[in-house]
């Protein structure tokens, strides 16, 4: 059996998504689906697939004492993984404009701020879970 890692890098280079020493930036929400992509990005990048140079974690503020939980998480992974950690806090709710919604000024800002976390980790893309 191909180990998980194995199969994924397999999908990337057959999507040619990632090139072997790129640098990528990882965005974590703290959720399960980018912890996990975390975890095999620094089992990747280990084995010189690609150059895993940072974590992106943007808090949106959005639920209170637990956006800040998941930051602190994110951190927390950051260094337990010795990898920089780029955060921003962003009161998502008051950057709603006009009838935009705030899953519109979310996504926005997000990616926004991926954008600007790559550039500061001098990565060449952003991997999503």
């Amino acid at each position: 059996m191909t180990s998980l890692s194995g199969r994924v890098l397999a999908e990337i280079r057959r999507h040619d998504l990632v090139a072997p020493g790129q640098a990528v930036v990882a965005a974590v929400s703290g959720g399960a689906d980018s912890v996990a992509l975390t975890h095999l990005l620094v089992e990747l990048s280990g084995a010189g697939a690609l150059r895993l140079v940072g974590l992106a974690h943007l808090n949106h503020q959005l639920r209170g004492s637990a956006s800040d939980r998941d930051e602190a998480f994110c951190r927390q992974l950051a260094h337990g993984c010795g990898l920089p950690f780029d955060v921003e806090r962003v009161d998502v709710a008051a950057a709603a404009r006009g009838g935009q919604s705030i899953e519109e000024a979310a996504r926005e800002t997000r990616y926004a701020f991926l954008e600007r976390a790559r550039l500061r980790l001098g990565a060449d893309l952003v991997a999503v879970a």
